[in-house]
């Protein structure tokens, strides 16, 4: 089992409101996500540093593929949010 995070972001990329999913795999996080917050403009779910899934413009999860992923990880880049080193109280 893998603890997901699911974010609600503005439109600046600052996060609004965050909740954890338990999921053994990114087809049942992406499941679980879908019923949370589903009122929220833009949801990002991840897994440690890894953006497994953003919504689109019809507010419906789409896969991020993995070379995606990498390429956001360099310095600079929107990989895991610095405001997130530390973690959220549970």
């Amino acid at each position: 089992m893998a603890d997901y995070r699911l974010y609600c972001v503005t439109g600046d990329g600052r996060i609004r409101l965050a909740d954890w999913i338990i999921a053994r795999s990114d087809e049942e996080a992406i499941a679980g996500a879908r019923a949370l917050r589903a009122d929220a403009r833009e949801r990002e779910l991840w897994l440690k540093a890894r953006l497994v899934a953003k919504t689109n413009a019809r507010n419906r999860f789409e896969r991020v593929p993995a070379e995606r992923c990498e390429a956001e990880q360099g310095p600079g880049a929107r990989g895991a949010p610095k405001r997130m080193r530390e973690p959220l109280p549970r």
